[in-house]
């Protein structure tokens, strides 16, 4: 099979079953939208309070501090040691929120960007969420835009 790029550009139109001067119809972008699903890659879960504990307490540094307030609890040293391990607290706390503040921050970043794409529909040209792109929309683009999906340009 001759891959999209290698044919001539009405092929390829004929193929996905679109006019490129007039675009898709509003049903049957709907219908293939439903088919395809959405122009985004899968949202990522994101890590838990917990996780994000044990990966704090897996630290080399952290490991480090436990283990010399461990040790200087075993020589004799409790006060010392226990100042150590009482120390480990603030710095794992501020850890886990500071993860935790900037997988929010991440998340609100990328509601905010969310990429738009300028599309043929029945005849004319409209803005929709790069996310409604579906196969056989054409994409017009202008000066500066991001290419909403793969395609052939």
């Amino acid at each position: 099979m001759t891959p999209a790029h290698a044919l001539p550009a009405a092929e390829v139109a004929a193929g996905a079953g679109v006019d490129p001067s007039v675009g898709l119809a509003g049903g049957e972008a709907r219908r293939r939208l439903e088919g395809s699903g959405p122009n985004e890659l899968a949202p990522q879960a994101r890590p838990s309070i917990w996780t994000s504990l044990a990966a704090t307490l897996r630290e080399p540094f952290v490991i480090l501090l436990a283990l010399a307030g461990f040790g200087a609890v075993a020589l004799g040293e409790t006060r010392d040691g226990l100042l150590m391990l009482a120390g480990l607290v603030p710095i794992v706390g501020a850890d886990v929120v500071t993860s935790y503040r900037s997988e929010r921050a991440l998340d609100a970043l990328r509601d905010a960007a969310a990429p738009r794409a300028h599309v043929r529909r029945d005849g004319a040209v409209v803005e929709i969420p790069a996310a409604q792109v579906v196969p056989g929309d054409v994409l017009v683009l202008r000066a500066g835009d991001v290419v909403a999906a793969d395609a052939r340009v």
